[in-house]
Protein backbone atom coordinates (compact mmCIF):
# COMPACT_ATOMS: atom_id res chain seq x y z
CA UNK A 1 0.00 0.00 0.00
CA UNK A 2 1.26 3.06 -0.83
CA UNK A 3 0.49 6.58 0.46
CA UNK A 4 0.82 9.94 -1.46
CA UNK A 5 2.98 12.00 0.56
CA UNK A 6 4.81 14.90 -0.89
CA UNK A 7 8.30 13.18 0.18
CA UNK A 8 10.17 16.99 -0.40
CA UNK A 9 7.93 18.37 3.22
CA UNK A 10 8.06 14.92 4.83
CA UNK A 11 11.50 13.45 5.06
CA UNK A 12 13.11 17.78 5.34
CA UNK A 13 11.20 18.00 8.09
CA UNK A 14 11.50 14.77 9.76
CA UNK A 15 15.13 15.05 9.46
CA UNK A 16 15.10 18.44 10.98
CA UNK A 17 13.55 17.57 13.99
CA UNK A 18 15.65 14.48 14.83
CA UNK A 19 19.12 16.63 14.01
CA UNK A 20 17.48 19.14 16.42
CA UNK A 21 16.63 17.25 19.22
CA UNK A 22 20.17 15.53 19.16
CA UNK A 23 21.91 18.88 19.22
CA UNK A 24 19.47 19.90 21.63
CA UNK A 25 20.20 17.22 23.71
CA UNK A 26 24.12 17.46 24.06
CA UNK A 27 23.62 21.05 24.02
CA UNK A 28 22.23 20.48 27.41
CA UNK A 29 24.67 18.04 28.34
CA UNK A 30 27.64 20.17 28.20
CA UNK A 31 25.86 23.21 29.85
CA UNK A 32 23.62 23.76 32.54
CA UNK A 33 20.85 25.59 30.28
CA UNK A 34 20.96 26.49 26.03
CA UNK A 35 21.06 29.89 25.96
CA UNK A 36 18.97 31.82 22.92
CA UNK A 37 21.94 31.98 20.79
CA UNK A 38 22.97 28.11 20.96
CA UNK A 39 19.03 27.47 19.77
CA UNK A 40 18.85 29.93 17.29
CA UNK A 41 22.42 29.17 15.85
CA UNK A 42 21.75 25.46 16.08
CA UNK A 43 18.17 25.95 13.50
CA UNK A 44 20.19 28.03 11.26
CA UNK A 45 22.78 25.74 10.68
CA UNK A 46 20.45 22.74 10.24
CA UNK A 47 18.36 25.19 7.96
CA UNK A 48 21.75 25.81 5.96
CA UNK A 49 22.89 22.43 5.83
CA UNK A 50 19.31 20.76 4.73
CA UNK A 51 18.23 23.64 2.57
CA UNK A 52 20.95 21.85 -0.37
CA UNK A 53 18.15 19.24 -0.66
CA UNK A 54 15.89 20.80 -2.05
CA UNK A 55 18.67 21.13 -5.19
CA UNK A 56 18.86 17.33 -5.90
CA UNK A 57 15.94 14.81 -7.49
CA UNK A 58 15.23 11.40 -6.12
CA UNK A 59 16.82 9.14 -5.25
CA UNK A 60 19.84 11.41 -4.52
CA UNK A 61 17.44 13.99 -2.32
CA UNK A 62 16.73 11.49 0.35
CA UNK A 63 20.75 10.03 0.11
CA UNK A 64 21.75 13.73 0.59
CA UNK A 65 19.52 14.22 4.02
CA UNK A 66 20.90 10.87 5.39
CA UNK A 67 24.30 11.41 5.08
CA UNK A 68 24.11 14.80 6.97
CA UNK A 69 21.96 12.92 9.43
CA UNK A 70 24.65 10.56 9.44
CA UNK A 71 27.46 13.00 9.72
CA UNK A 72 26.00 15.06 12.29
CA UNK A 73 24.92 12.24 14.38
CA UNK A 74 28.46 10.93 13.82
CA UNK A 75 29.82 14.14 15.50
CA UNK A 76 27.29 14.65 18.15
CA UNK A 77 28.43 11.44 19.25
CA UNK A 78 31.85 11.72 19.27
CA UNK A 79 31.56 14.70 21.23
CA UNK A 80 29.58 13.19 24.02
CA UNK A 81 32.13 10.20 24.15
CA UNK A 82 34.95 12.69 23.82
CA UNK A 83 33.25 14.93 27.18
CA UNK A 84 32.74 11.94 28.88
CA UNK A 85 36.37 11.47 29.24
CA UNK A 86 37.79 15.08 29.29
CA UNK A 87 35.03 17.20 29.75
CA UNK A 88 35.21 19.29 26.74
CA UNK A 89 33.68 19.23 22.93
CA UNK A 90 35.78 17.39 20.50
CA UNK A 91 37.52 19.59 17.46
CA UNK A 92 38.36 19.33 14.30
CA UNK A 93 42.13 18.94 15.29
CA UNK A 94 41.26 16.19 17.03
CA UNK A 95 39.30 14.35 14.69
CA UNK A 96 42.18 14.61 11.91
CA UNK A 97 44.50 12.76 14.42
CA UNK A 98 42.92 9.25 13.43
CA UNK A 99 46.76 7.46 13.79
CA UNK A 100 45.95 7.96 17.35
CA UNK A 101 42.90 5.54 17.14
CA UNK A 102 44.65 2.54 16.77
CA UNK A 103 44.75 0.69 20.05
CA UNK A 104 42.10 2.53 21.67
CA UNK A 105 39.52 0.34 20.96
CA UNK A 106 39.26 -0.69 24.76
CA UNK A 107 39.52 2.59 25.76
CA UNK A 108 36.43 4.18 23.25
CA UNK A 109 34.63 1.18 24.41
CA UNK A 110 34.75 1.92 28.19
CA UNK A 111 33.30 5.22 27.59
CA UNK A 112 30.19 4.54 24.87
CA UNK A 113 26.56 3.86 26.60
CA UNK A 114 24.02 1.59 25.36
CA UNK A 115 21.81 4.88 24.95
CA UNK A 116 24.03 5.73 22.45
CA UNK A 117 22.71 3.73 20.08
CA UNK A 118 20.09 6.18 20.05
CA UNK A 119 21.86 9.07 18.03
CA UNK A 120 21.52 6.38 14.65
CA UNK A 121 18.18 4.81 15.33
CA UNK A 122 16.43 7.63 13.25
CA UNK A 123 18.22 6.58 9.79
CA UNK A 124 17.25 3.41 9.25
CA UNK A 125 13.98 4.04 10.45
CA UNK A 126 13.80 6.90 7.62
CA UNK A 127 15.21 5.40 5.52
CA UNK A 128 12.69 2.05 5.41
CA UNK A 129 9.73 4.64 5.58
CA UNK A 130 11.15 6.16 2.12
CA UNK A 131 11.49 3.34 0.68
CA UNK A 132 7.85 1.97 1.90
CA UNK A 133 6.06 5.55 1.49
CA UNK A 134 7.50 6.59 -1.69
CA UNK A 135 5.43 9.41 -2.94
CA UNK A 136 4.23 9.06 -6.22
CA UNK A 137 3.80 13.09 -7.00
CA UNK A 138 6.15 14.66 -9.04
CA UNK A 139 8.87 16.99 -7.57
CA UNK A 140 8.55 20.64 -7.62
CA UNK A 141 9.95 22.31 -10.90
CA UNK A 142 13.39 23.65 -10.41
CA UNK A 143 12.35 27.61 -10.36
CA UNK A 144 10.47 26.74 -6.87
CA UNK A 145 12.93 24.37 -5.37
CA UNK A 146 15.38 26.73 -6.28
CA UNK A 147 13.23 29.69 -4.70
CA UNK A 148 13.05 27.29 -1.40
CA UNK A 149 16.59 26.74 -1.01
CA UNK A 150 17.76 30.15 -1.39
CA UNK A 151 14.66 31.13 1.21
CA UNK A 152 15.92 28.34 3.92
CA UNK A 153 19.66 28.99 3.22
CA UNK A 154 19.22 32.77 3.93
CA UNK A 155 16.87 32.29 6.65
CA UNK A 156 19.43 29.95 8.28
CA UNK A 157 22.60 32.02 8.06
CA UNK A 158 20.34 35.40 9.34
CA UNK A 159 19.45 33.26 11.86
CA UNK A 160 23.22 32.29 12.89
CA UNK A 161 23.93 35.91 12.16
CA UNK A 162 22.18 37.30 14.95
CA UNK A 163 24.12 36.56 17.83
CA UNK A 164 27.35 37.52 16.55
CA UNK A 165 25.84 40.25 15.46
CA UNK A 166 24.64 41.44 19.24
CA UNK A 167 27.53 40.82 20.77
CA UNK A 168 30.08 42.70 18.34
CA UNK A 169 27.25 45.89 18.18
CA UNK A 170 25.98 46.18 21.66
CA UNK A 171 28.68 44.14 23.76
CA UNK A 172 31.47 45.73 21.37
CA UNK A 173 33.22 42.52 22.04
CA UNK A 174 34.81 39.94 19.68
CA UNK A 175 32.17 37.22 19.30
CA UNK A 176 34.29 34.72 18.25
CA UNK A 177 36.93 34.72 20.72
CA UNK A 178 37.48 31.35 22.94
CA UNK A 179 37.70 31.59 26.48
CA UNK A 180 37.62 28.25 27.45
CA UNK A 181 37.21 25.12 25.44
CA UNK A 182 33.18 25.65 26.15
CA UNK A 183 32.99 28.56 24.57
CA UNK A 184 31.36 27.99 21.51
CA UNK A 185 29.85 25.12 22.75
CA UNK A 186 27.93 27.63 25.19
CA UNK A 187 27.31 30.83 22.56
CA UNK A 188 26.30 28.76 19.65
CA UNK A 189 25.66 25.11 20.73
CA UNK A 190 27.04 21.95 19.10
CA UNK A 191 26.61 22.56 15.51
CA UNK A 192 27.70 26.26 15.87
CA UNK A 193 30.97 24.34 17.90
CA UNK A 194 31.83 23.00 15.32
CA UNK A 195 31.58 25.32 12.40
CA UNK A 196 32.88 27.97 13.90
CA UNK A 197 35.78 25.42 15.63
CA UNK A 198 36.37 24.77 11.58
CA UNK A 199 37.08 28.32 10.95
CA UNK A 200 39.96 28.65 13.21
CA UNK A 201 41.04 25.41 11.61
CA UNK A 202 41.39 27.13 8.53
CA UNK A 203 42.75 29.83 9.65
CA UNK A 204 45.33 28.53 11.79
CA UNK A 205 46.44 25.66 10.21
CA UNK A 206 49.76 27.18 8.57
CA UNK A 207 53.17 28.63 9.89
CA UNK A 208 52.72 32.19 10.43
CA UNK A 209 55.16 35.47 9.91
CA UNK A 210 55.15 37.38 13.31
CA UNK A 211 54.87 41.09 12.60
CA UNK A 212 57.70 43.55 14.20
CA UNK A 213 55.05 43.71 16.84
CA UNK A 214 54.65 39.95 18.44
CA UNK A 215 58.82 40.08 17.81
CA UNK A 216 58.95 42.90 20.19
CA UNK A 217 56.87 41.08 22.57
CA UNK A 218 58.80 37.80 22.21
CA UNK A 219 61.77 39.37 22.82
CA UNK A 220 59.96 41.57 26.01
CA UNK A 221 58.66 38.61 27.61
CA UNK A 222 62.16 36.95 27.40
CA UNK A 223 63.67 40.03 28.73
CA UNK A 224 61.47 40.40 31.83
CA UNK A 225 61.59 36.65 32.92
CA UNK A 226 65.49 37.08 32.42
CA UNK A 227 65.36 39.90 34.84
CA UNK A 228 63.71 38.50 37.61
CA UNK A 229 65.78 35.34 37.24
CA UNK A 230 68.45 34.01 39.96
CA UNK A 231 71.61 33.21 38.32
CA UNK A 232 73.46 32.07 41.76
CA UNK A 233 74.76 27.94 41.58
CA UNK A 234 74.05 26.23 44.88
CA UNK A 235 75.62 22.31 45.78
CA UNK A 236 72.98 21.21 43.29
CA UNK A 237 74.06 22.78 40.26
CA UNK A 238 76.28 20.13 38.29
CA UNK A 239 75.35 17.35 40.97
CA UNK A 240 74.36 15.38 37.29
CA UNK A 241 76.80 16.46 35.31
CA UNK A 242 78.50 13.87 33.21
CA UNK A 243 75.85 11.45 34.23
CA UNK A 244 73.45 9.07 32.57
CA UNK A 245 70.20 10.85 32.46
CA UNK A 246 66.75 8.61 32.07
CA UNK A 247 63.89 10.59 31.96
CA UNK A 248 60.52 8.42 32.78
CA UNK A 249 57.18 9.69 31.56
CA UNK A 250 54.20 7.42 33.55
CA UNK A 251 51.17 7.43 32.25
CA UNK A 252 48.22 8.67 34.41
CA UNK A 253 50.38 9.06 37.36
CA UNK A 254 48.83 11.25 39.45
CA UNK A 255 50.55 12.75 43.12
CA UNK A 256 47.81 11.38 45.33
CA UNK A 257 48.78 8.17 45.37
CA UNK A 258 52.17 8.93 46.45
CA UNK A 259 53.14 7.64 50.23
CA UNK A 260 49.26 6.77 50.15
CA UNK A 261 48.33 3.21 50.97
CA UNK A 262 44.46 1.20 50.24
CA UNK A 263 43.33 -1.68 52.72
CA UNK A 264 46.44 -1.63 53.88
CA UNK A 265 48.88 -1.87 51.06
CA UNK A 266 51.55 0.78 49.44
CA UNK A 267 50.07 1.72 45.93
CA UNK A 268 53.24 3.00 44.75
CA UNK A 269 55.93 1.20 47.38
CA UNK A 270 58.68 1.54 44.98
CA UNK A 271 58.34 5.27 43.90
CA UNK A 272 58.23 5.87 47.99
CA UNK A 273 61.34 3.77 48.53
CA UNK A 274 63.15 6.22 46.17
CA UNK A 275 62.27 9.67 47.47
CA UNK A 276 64.74 8.77 50.61
CA UNK A 277 67.24 9.76 47.85
CA UNK A 278 65.15 12.16 45.30
CA UNK A 279 64.13 15.52 45.03
CA UNK A 280 60.58 15.08 44.83
CA UNK A 281 58.03 18.57 44.00
CA UNK A 282 55.35 17.72 45.18
CA UNK A 283 53.35 20.43 43.87
CA UNK A 284 53.75 19.84 40.12
CA UNK A 285 51.19 20.23 37.69
CA UNK A 286 50.60 19.05 34.65
CA UNK A 287 49.62 21.14 31.87
CA UNK A 288 48.87 19.67 28.88
CA UNK A 289 46.07 20.47 26.75
CA UNK A 290 44.41 18.72 23.50
CA UNK A 291 48.01 16.68 22.87
CA UNK A 292 47.29 15.35 25.94
CA UNK A 293 50.83 12.61 26.99
CA UNK A 294 52.16 13.73 23.66
CA UNK A 295 52.03 17.44 25.11
CA UNK A 296 53.83 16.45 28.43
CA UNK A 297 56.20 15.26 26.21
CA UNK A 298 56.72 18.76 25.05
CA UNK A 299 56.51 20.39 27.87
CA UNK A 300 59.24 18.61 29.37
CA UNK A 301 61.63 18.61 26.53
CA UNK A 302 61.31 22.33 25.34
CA UNK A 303 59.46 24.48 28.20
CA UNK A 304 57.27 25.52 25.40
CA UNK A 305 53.25 25.50 26.19
CA UNK A 306 51.54 23.34 23.59
CA UNK A 307 49.26 25.10 20.94
CA UNK A 308 45.79 25.73 22.49
CA UNK A 309 44.09 23.72 20.12
CA UNK A 310 44.59 20.54 18.72
CA UNK A 311 48.27 18.44 19.66
CA UNK A 312 51.62 20.40 18.60
CA UNK A 313 53.26 17.31 17.41
CA UNK A 314 50.57 16.63 14.77
CA UNK A 315 49.78 20.70 14.11
CA UNK A 316 54.08 21.23 13.75
CA UNK A 317 55.95 18.29 14.17
CA UNK A 318 57.41 18.96 11.27
CA UNK A 319 58.67 22.15 12.95
CA UNK A 320 62.08 22.39 15.16
CA UNK A 321 62.44 23.29 18.96
CA UNK A 322 64.91 23.72 21.17
CA UNK A 323 65.04 20.50 23.80
CA UNK A 324 66.91 19.29 26.17
CA UNK A 325 68.27 16.61 24.34
CA UNK A 326 70.08 19.44 21.96
CA UNK A 327 71.42 20.98 25.43
CA UNK A 328 73.30 18.14 26.19
CA UNK A 329 74.30 17.24 22.77
CA UNK A 330 76.44 19.95 23.32
CA UNK A 331 77.63 18.52 26.02
CA UNK A 332 78.33 15.28 24.16
CA UNK A 333 75.15 13.22 25.01
CA UNK A 334 73.91 10.97 22.46
CA UNK A 335 70.02 11.21 23.07
CA UNK A 336 67.37 8.15 22.48
CA UNK A 337 63.14 7.88 23.02
CA UNK A 338 61.67 4.72 23.68
CA UNK A 339 57.70 3.96 23.47
CA UNK A 340 56.08 0.70 23.15
CA UNK A 341 53.74 1.94 20.43
CA UNK A 342 52.84 2.88 17.02
CA UNK A 343 55.49 5.05 16.08
CA UNK A 344 52.32 7.65 14.09
CA UNK A 345 50.72 7.68 17.81
CA UNK A 346 50.77 11.53 18.37
CA UNK A 347 52.95 11.53 15.15
CA UNK A 348 56.29 11.02 17.28
CA UNK A 349 58.00 9.43 14.27
CA UNK A 350 58.07 12.80 12.93
CA UNK A 351 58.52 15.14 16.07
CA UNK A 352 61.05 13.42 18.00
CA UNK A 353 63.65 14.12 15.35
CA UNK A 354 62.64 17.48 15.67
CA UNK A 355 62.98 17.66 19.59
CA UNK A 356 66.75 16.41 18.93
CA UNK A 357 66.57 12.74 19.46
CA UNK A 358 68.95 10.54 17.64
CA UNK A 359 67.06 7.11 17.88
CA UNK A 360 63.25 6.52 18.41
CA UNK A 361 62.88 2.83 19.48
CA UNK A 362 58.88 2.32 18.91
CA UNK A 363 56.77 -0.84 19.10
CA UNK A 364 58.60 -2.27 15.84
CA UNK A 365 61.80 -2.72 17.77
CA UNK A 366 60.13 -4.78 20.55
CA UNK A 367 58.84 -8.66 21.36
CA UNK A 368 55.17 -8.22 21.83
CA UNK A 369 55.62 -10.88 24.23
CA UNK A 370 53.42 -9.69 27.11
CA UNK A 371 50.39 -7.81 25.83
CA UNK A 372 48.74 -5.57 28.48
CA UNK A 373 45.70 -2.80 27.61
CA UNK A 374 47.16 -0.86 24.92
CA UNK A 375 50.50 -3.09 24.46
CA UNK A 376 53.50 -3.87 25.18
CA UNK A 377 53.62 -4.49 29.14
CA UNK A 378 55.36 -1.89 30.89
CA UNK A 379 57.28 -4.66 32.79
CA UNK A 380 58.42 -6.16 29.35
CA UNK A 381 59.18 -2.56 27.96
CA UNK A 382 61.75 -1.60 30.15
CA UNK A 383 63.31 -5.29 30.14
CA UNK A 384 63.44 -5.08 26.66
CA UNK A 385 65.18 -2.02 26.73
CA UNK A 386 67.92 -2.16 28.20
CA UNK A 387 70.00 -3.84 25.24
CA UNK A 388 69.31 -0.62 24.00
CA UNK A 389 70.77 1.20 26.66
CA UNK A 390 74.07 -0.77 27.01
CA UNK A 391 74.94 -0.22 23.15
CA UNK A 392 74.97 3.45 23.85
CA UNK A 393 78.05 5.19 24.44
CA UNK A 394 77.90 7.08 27.70
CA UNK A 395 76.99 9.63 28.81
CA UNK A 396 73.55 9.34 26.93
CA UNK A 397 69.75 10.76 27.58
CA UNK A 398 67.05 8.37 27.33
CA UNK A 399 63.22 9.56 27.04
CA UNK A 400 60.78 6.62 27.86
CA UNK A 401 57.09 6.54 28.18
CA UNK A 402 55.28 4.18 29.45
CA UNK A 403 51.55 2.66 28.38
CA UNK A 404 50.09 0.12 30.99
CA UNK A 405 48.38 2.12 33.22
CA UNK A 406 46.42 3.80 30.22
CA UNK A 407 42.57 4.40 31.04
CA UNK A 408 40.69 1.61 31.22
CA UNK A 409 43.13 0.41 33.56
CA UNK A 410 42.77 -3.24 32.92
CA UNK A 411 45.31 -5.35 34.07
CA UNK A 412 44.94 -9.54 34.71
CA UNK A 413 44.02 -10.91 37.45
CA UNK A 414 47.84 -12.62 37.95
CA UNK A 415 49.28 -8.92 37.91
CA UNK A 416 46.85 -7.72 40.16
CA UNK A 417 49.50 -7.25 42.85
CA UNK A 418 47.24 -5.17 45.60
CA UNK A 419 44.25 -7.79 45.85
CA UNK A 420 41.75 -5.37 46.44
CA UNK A 421 38.35 -6.11 48.06
CA UNK A 422 35.98 -7.19 45.58
CA UNK A 423 33.95 -4.49 45.70
CA UNK A 424 36.73 -2.02 45.15
CA UNK A 425 38.64 -4.37 42.68
CA UNK A 426 35.55 -3.61 40.59
CA UNK A 427 35.18 0.06 40.74
CA UNK A 428 37.32 2.42 38.41
CA UNK A 429 39.20 3.74 41.13
CA UNK A 430 39.90 0.04 42.25
CA UNK A 431 41.56 -0.86 38.48
CA UNK A 432 43.58 2.74 38.50
CA UNK A 433 45.35 1.72 41.85
CA UNK A 434 45.81 -1.55 40.59
CA UNK A 435 47.44 -0.23 37.44
CA UNK A 436 49.56 2.18 38.95
CA UNK A 437 50.70 -0.33 41.26
CA UNK A 438 52.08 -2.35 38.31
CA UNK A 439 53.49 0.12 36.74
CA UNK A 440 55.52 1.08 39.96
CA UNK A 441 56.76 -2.46 40.35
CA UNK A 442 57.69 -2.43 36.42
CA UNK A 443 60.01 0.71 37.25
CA UNK A 444 61.20 -1.01 40.33
CA UNK A 445 62.20 -4.02 38.40
CA UNK A 446 63.89 -1.82 35.52
CA UNK A 447 65.84 -0.21 38.35
CA UNK A 448 67.41 -3.25 39.70
CA UNK A 449 68.36 -4.17 35.70
CA UNK A 450 70.09 -0.68 35.70
CA UNK A 451 72.18 -1.57 38.97
CA UNK A 452 72.85 -5.10 37.67
CA UNK A 453 74.10 -3.90 34.62
CA UNK A 454 76.18 -1.22 36.82
CA UNK A 455 74.77 1.97 35.28
CA UNK A 456 72.64 2.96 38.20
CA UNK A 457 75.31 5.07 40.01
CA UNK A 458 76.25 6.94 36.90
CA UNK A 459 72.24 7.62 35.44
CA UNK A 460 70.48 10.69 37.05
CA UNK A 461 66.42 9.16 36.91
CA UNK A 462 63.74 11.56 36.20
CA UNK A 463 59.96 10.55 37.16
CA UNK A 464 56.71 12.47 36.32
CA UNK A 465 53.22 11.87 35.27
CA UNK A 466 52.05 13.17 32.20
CA UNK A 467 48.16 13.67 33.14
CA UNK A 468 45.58 13.24 35.23
CA UNK A 469 43.93 9.50 35.51
CA UNK A 470 41.05 10.55 37.57
CA UNK A 471 38.84 13.58 36.72
CA UNK A 472 37.13 16.04 38.53
CA UNK A 473 34.11 15.66 36.48
CA UNK A 474 33.64 12.08 36.15
CA UNK A 475 35.29 10.28 38.89
CA UNK A 476 34.77 12.96 41.83
CA UNK A 477 31.67 10.92 43.38
CA UNK A 478 33.73 7.84 43.79
CA UNK A 479 36.63 9.30 45.10
CA UNK A 480 34.22 10.83 47.54
CA UNK A 481 32.86 7.78 48.75
CA UNK A 482 36.02 6.06 48.99
CA UNK A 483 37.50 8.64 51.30
CA UNK A 484 34.06 9.54 52.84
CA UNK A 485 34.80 13.71 52.32
CA UNK A 486 33.07 16.00 50.13
CA UNK A 487 35.84 17.88 47.79
CA UNK A 488 35.32 20.93 46.57
CA UNK A 489 36.65 21.87 43.12
CA UNK A 490 39.44 23.81 44.90
CA UNK A 491 39.89 21.00 47.33
CA UNK A 492 40.49 18.80 43.78
CA UNK A 493 43.23 21.22 42.59
CA UNK A 494 45.55 21.45 45.34
CA UNK A 495 45.14 17.67 46.10
CA UNK A 496 44.30 15.87 44.01
CA UNK A 497 45.36 17.50 40.22
CA UNK A 498 49.34 17.51 40.63
CA UNK A 499 51.51 14.47 39.09
CA UNK A 500 54.79 13.74 41.12
CA UNK A 501 58.47 14.97 39.65
CA UNK A 502 60.91 12.94 41.14
CA UNK A 503 64.67 13.49 40.70
CA UNK A 504 66.42 10.35 41.69
CA UNK A 505 70.35 9.50 42.22
CA UNK A 506 71.60 6.56 44.90
CA UNK A 507 73.41 9.64 46.44
CA UNK A 508 70.71 12.21 46.52
CA UNK A 509 69.92 12.98 50.17
CA UNK A 510 66.26 13.10 50.08
CA UNK A 511 64.33 16.20 49.91
CA UNK A 512 60.68 17.67 49.26
CA UNK A 513 60.33 20.83 47.25
CA UNK A 514 56.80 21.95 47.89
CA UNK A 515 57.46 25.48 45.53
CA UNK A 516 54.30 25.19 43.27
CA UNK A 517 55.24 24.36 39.59
CA UNK A 518 54.63 22.57 35.85
CA UNK A 519 55.94 20.57 33.39
CA UNK A 520 57.11 23.57 31.72
CA UNK A 521 59.69 23.74 34.78
CA UNK A 522 61.25 20.56 34.53
CA UNK A 523 63.81 21.44 31.57
CA UNK A 524 65.44 24.26 33.73
CA UNK A 525 65.60 22.58 37.09
CA UNK A 526 66.76 19.23 35.21
CA UNK A 527 69.13 21.43 33.23
CA UNK A 528 70.49 22.57 37.11
CA UNK A 529 71.20 19.22 38.14
CA UNK A 530 73.24 18.42 34.57
CA UNK A 531 75.04 21.74 35.07
CA UNK A 532 73.99 23.74 32.04
CA UNK A 533 74.14 27.38 32.31
CA UNK A 534 71.12 29.19 32.22
CA UNK A 535 72.37 31.33 29.35
CA UNK A 536 72.53 28.51 27.24
CA UNK A 537 68.64 28.24 27.60
CA UNK A 538 67.51 31.04 28.71
CA UNK A 539 65.86 32.81 25.56
CA UNK A 540 63.85 29.79 24.62
CA UNK A 541 62.42 27.73 27.57
CA UNK A 542 59.85 29.76 29.49
CA UNK A 543 59.74 27.14 32.42
CA UNK A 544 61.58 27.78 35.99
CA UNK A 545 64.07 26.17 37.64
CA UNK A 546 61.92 25.10 40.72
CA UNK A 547 64.95 24.82 42.99
CA UNK A 548 65.85 28.34 42.25
CA UNK A 549 61.98 29.89 42.87
CA UNK A 550 61.06 29.59 46.47
CA UNK A 551 57.00 30.19 45.67
CA UNK A 552 56.32 29.41 41.95
CA UNK A 553 53.34 29.34 39.95
CA UNK A 554 51.82 27.14 37.09
CA UNK A 555 48.98 28.07 34.26
CA UNK A 556 46.48 25.41 33.85
CA UNK A 557 45.33 25.47 30.20
CA UNK A 558 42.38 23.23 29.99
CA UNK A 559 41.98 19.38 30.16
CA UNK A 560 40.05 17.90 33.28
CA UNK A 561 40.93 21.47 34.83
CA UNK A 562 38.52 22.07 32.25
CA UNK A 563 38.92 26.35 32.56
CA UNK A 564 42.50 27.98 31.67
CA UNK A 565 43.86 27.70 36.01
CA UNK A 566 46.35 30.13 37.54
CA UNK A 567 47.64 27.96 40.56
CA UNK A 568 49.74 30.22 42.91
CA UNK A 569 51.24 30.86 46.54
CA UNK A 570 47.75 32.72 47.64
CA UNK A 571 45.72 29.80 46.13
CA UNK A 572 43.38 28.96 42.90
CA UNK A 573 42.54 31.27 40.48
CA UNK A 574 40.07 30.21 38.25
CA UNK A 575 40.48 32.20 34.48
CA UNK A 576 43.88 33.84 33.72
CA UNK A 577 44.56 37.52 34.13
CA UNK A 578 46.68 39.40 30.96
CA UNK A 579 50.30 38.32 32.10
CA UNK A 580 49.26 34.84 32.54
CA UNK A 581 47.34 35.22 28.88
CA UNK A 582 50.82 36.69 27.26
CA UNK A 583 52.46 33.87 28.32
CA UNK A 584 50.87 31.56 26.30
CA UNK A 585 50.64 33.61 23.70
CA UNK A 586 54.17 33.97 23.10
CA UNK A 587 54.67 30.20 23.12
CA UNK A 588 52.08 30.03 20.30
CA UNK A 589 53.85 32.01 18.63
CA UNK A 590 57.30 30.77 19.09
CA UNK A 591 55.99 27.27 18.07
CA UNK A 592 53.41 28.59 15.04
CA UNK A 593 55.92 30.45 13.29
CA UNK A 594 59.11 27.89 13.48
CA UNK A 595 61.11 31.15 15.22
CA UNK A 596 64.04 28.98 16.60
CA UNK A 597 64.38 27.59 13.02
CA UNK A 598 64.31 31.77 11.75
CA UNK A 599 66.72 32.63 15.07
CA UNK A 600 69.57 30.10 13.96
Amino acid sequence: MRFRIHSIDWFIVITFISLLIKALVVNRIFTTAISQGAFLSTIGILFAFLSFSLLFKQPLRIAYLIAVNLVVSFVLFSDLVYFRYFGSPITMYLFLQTSNLEGLGPSILSLIQASDILFFIDIPVILGAYLFLKSEHPLLGIKKRVYLFSSLLIVGILLVSLKPVKIHMLDQRDPFKKFTPLSYMIDWGPMGHHVFDAADFVRDSRTINLTAEEEKMINDWFDTRLGASTLSQDELFGAGKGKNLIVIQVESLQNFVINQQVEGKEITPVLNSLLDNSLYFSNFYPQTAEGNSSDAELLVNTSLYPVREGSTFFRYGHHSYPSLAKLLAEDGYQSIALHADDGSFWNRELTYPNLGFDTFYDIASFKRDDMIGMGLSDKSFFTQSIPFLKELPEPFYSFYVTLTSHTPYEIPDAENGLQLSEELATSHLGNYFESIHYTDSAIGEFIDQLKKEQLLDDTIIVLYGDHDGLFYHRDLAEIEDYYDKKITQEEWMKSYTQVPFIIYHPEFEGKTVTTIGGQIDALPTIAHIMGIETAAYGRQAMGRNLLKDSQGSAILMKGDYGEKTYVHPNGITFGLVEEQEKALEVSELLIRSNYFVRKK
